[in-house]
């Protein structure tokens, strides 16, 4: 075979050589000369496009679409690899980003597929389900937008700050006539933003509360600030309020400050609310560190607990500032988060 021979192989529509491993085994490939990995490849995208599958309209879609734009074997191994990491935790939008790039040309595959993984997820439906176990507890799950959910809550702590069991149901038979009081959260708006907003124009930004919930510039104007208590507004660059050593504790207006520059739990992926955290010495006050903003930071507790005040974070890692800004320094090193 010479090199154009092995060129025009390789770009041969990928769908029929994959068919050909139907009904056969790996065995029946396996011949001196042949690539074992090579083999395997083919069997996996065999049970990809012709395996049993829970989204059988899709696949024949997939399919469907592989007749058209031919792809090679090469571009379907790229394809699965770029719907790997959805495959277990969202086997749906794995096939559904897969019929996409089975329809796309082959240069924009790796394109669509950084599209399609920066979209923020939707998230569960919104909905009540109830579960109900044997000869044990039973839940309810409510599930629906954050501003909701955050409304909600601040309701059933007002009611009832310690049993917020107990404030619920109070809340749902009806003991509480009038509106539960909401808790003053703090609504945070860059500056930049808030110029918008001011103009009309604040429908795609998105505000976060420190309550957990996010509402639109467009949502904030038609409610009363009021049922919020305070608005942060948040200058990149400059600094707040300082206590240093008069005080272990954040005062009121720090957390408020706190709270607006880290509306929930600063520990990467962590999604405790803000109001239902700690506030953590960067550099420990026990090593003589001040309770300045400056030296605080915004921990749930567990991450409060497991942070590493003092010494190289080699074990958890541990909350750092960077030119101002919170940043998690990983305990493997390298640049902080």
């Amino acid at each position: 075979m010479n090199l154009n021979h092995y060129l025009q192989a390789h770009a041969a529509p990928g769908l029929a050589l994959v068919n050909e491993c139907v009904g056969k085994k790996v065995a029946d490939f396996l011949q001196p000369g042949v690539q074992a990995a090579r083999v395997y490849d083919m069997f996996r995208l065999r049970d990809v496009y012709f395996g049993d599958t829970t989204q059988p309209g899709l696949q024949a879609k997939a399919r469907q679409a592989l007749q058209e734009t031919g792809h090679s074997v090469d571009t379907l191994l790229l394809i699965e690899t770029s719907v790997k990491s959805w495959v277990k935790t969202k086997p749906r939008k794995a096939w559904e980003l897969r019929v996409k790039l089975c329809q796309a040309p082959a240069g924009e595959i790796k394109k669509l597929t950084r599209e399609a993984k920066a979209q923020p997820s939707e998230g569960p439906a919104e909905g009540v389900k109830a579960t109900f176990r044997d000869e044990q507890n039973a839940s309810v799950t409510v599930t629906a937008s954050p501003l909701k959910i955050a409304d909600l809550m601040g309701k059933i702590r007002a009611i009832n700050a310690d049993n917020p069991l107990a404030g619920f149901f109070s809340l749902v038979e009806g003991e509480h006539t009038a509106q539960a009081p909401q808790v003053a959260t703090n609504v945070i708006i860059d500056l930049d933003e808030l110029t918008e907003i001011a103009a009309g124009e604040g429908d795609d930004i998105v505000l976060k509360l420190t309550n957990g919930g996010r509402m639109t510039g467009a949502e904030l104007v038609q409610r009363k600030l009021a049922e919020f208590g305070f608005v942060t507004l948040v200058h990149p660059l400059e600094g707040p309020v300082n206590a240093y050593r008069t005080s272990r504790f954040a005062n009121s207006k720090q957390r408020l400050m706190l709270d607006a520059e880290n509306p929930k739990c600063a520990w990467p992926d962590c999604r405790v609310p803000a109001e239902d955290c700690q506030y953590h010495h960067i550099q420990s006050w026990f090593n003589g560190g001040y309770t300045n903003v400056a030296n605080l930071v915004t921990l749930c507790e567990y991450h409060n607990r497991v942070n590493e005040d003092s010494g190289p974070a080699n074990t958890r890692g541990k909350m750092i500032r960077v030119k101002g800004k919170t940043a998690w320094q990983p305990p493997w090193g390298g640049q902080p988060i």
